[in-house]
């Protein structure tokens, strides 16, 4: 996890852009990788950029082998300190917005489910939050047959209890709806996720799955335009 310098990496492929952060496709070591930059402004940004990358390892040696993800390599600051860095291995798949949901062979869709639900179970027991649970932060790849948790920067620890666990099932199971994935695949994910919990558990994560599911719909509607009934979750 030490810092690369810049010279390391070659061959930087742009694959994602926004004002804040790119995200390029490079090799390291004749090897593929992810880097994911931000753009840092002020001593404020660099502050926040520290803790960010302080945070994604203090998470990685927490993970454990339950968590699959991609390695994490490296993370830095450009020499001008205006841009930081985190890299990680590249894994070859397809995120699960890519899956046609609705030709996927069923014994093949409920073994991502399950893998999916596994993934933030675990997550959730070493007493993290995603913040940002959705299809396109699953990668699956079909070599390993194995689900991958991506995007982890934004991650933290709960103060909330079931209501920020809540929120991660409820931006997976909404996003679901959005991507139009048959209703029974995501049931089987819920069941999959809430097994092992007691009934009053189950309840009060019940509760708040459904407070974020309206809250996050609420807003989906309003920045995006996309509008699903939240009446065909019917297991909740």
């Amino acid at each position: 996890m030490d810092n690369k310098s810049l010279g390391e990496f070659d061959n930087w492929n742009l694959l994602k852009e926004d004002p804040r952060t790119c995200v390029y496709k490079a090799t390291l070591d004749n090897a593929p990788v992810i880097i994911k930059t931000y753009r840092l402004e002020n001593p404020l940004h660099r502050l926040q950029f520290w803790r960010k990358s302080v945070k994604v390892k203090d998470f990685y040696r927490d993970a454990g082998e339950q968590l699959k993800l991609s390695m994490f390599l490296s993370a830095g600051l450009f020499p001008d300190k205006r841009k930081g860095y985190l890299c990680y291995r590249y894994i070859n798949g397809k995120d699960f917005r890519m899956i046609d949901w609705g030709a996927l062979p069923e014994r093949t869709a409920l073994s991502l489910m399950e893998q999916a639900a596994e993934l933030l179970r675990q997550l959730h027991k070493k007493g993290w939050v995603h913040g940002d649970f959705k299809f396109g932060n699953l990668l699956y790849c079909k070599e390993q047959d194995a689900v991958y948790l991506l995007d982890v920067e934004g991650l933290g620890k709960p103060f909330l209890g079931g209501a920020t666990k809540g929120r991660d099932v409820a931006r997976f199971l909404l996003n679901g709806l959005e991507l139009s994935v048959p209703k029974r695949y995501l049931e089987f994910f819920w069941r999959s996720y809430s097994r092992e919990f007691a009934e009053p558990e189950t309840r009060q994560l019940k509760q708040h799955t459904k407070r974020w599911l309206e809250k996050l719909g609420q807003r989906h509607q309003r920045r995006y335009g996309r509008a699903v009934s939240l009446e065909q979750l019917t297991f909740l």
